[in-house]
């Protein structure tokens, strides 16, 4: 019975450093829905409203954005290239979804930690919808 317990602990400890240990801090900061949304694009008021959300987790990614009489979706998979400060850079694979696609991109995320947002290319800031990965309230 003591042998059972132990082997219990320790697949239990063995599974929470691999979900908590296979994401740095930058990653582990982007999972969750992030929404962008400008009602006047180009001082056009009313036909103009641009929606754009991003949501990651744990390495699929899901894009919607929608902006005239237009709706767009992606989703797939993602990988970090490179990771310098504060900048991500994705690969998006395995992508599908209403636009065709060449099946692999990039997304460059800046994340600003201070004020819990973020931007895609330079454009945004993207607020966070959902609450932060980790937290329970």
């Amino acid at each position: 019975m003591r042998s059972l317990r132990r082997f219990t602990w320790g697949v239990c400890f063995v599974l929470i450093i691999f979900l908590t240990g296979c994401m740095g801090a930058n990653e582990t900061f982007i999972q969750g829905e992030w929404q962008f949304e400008e009602p006047h694009l180009r001082n056009l008021p009313a036909e103009s409203h641009l929606t754009v959300v991003w949501t990651f987790d744990g390495g699929y990614f899901y894009n919607y954005s929608c902006c005239f009489n237009q709706n767009v979706e992606l989703n797939g998979n993602y990988r970090i290239l490179s990771e310098e400060g504060n900048v991500l850079i994705l690969e998006l694979y395995n992508m599908q979804g209403s636009e065709p696609s060449s099946g692999t991109g990039q997304l460059r995320l800046e994340i600003d930690q201070a004020t819990d947002t973020l931007k895609v290319y330079g454009a945004g800031p993207f607020t966070r919808m959902t609450p932060k990965y980790g937290d329970d309230g």
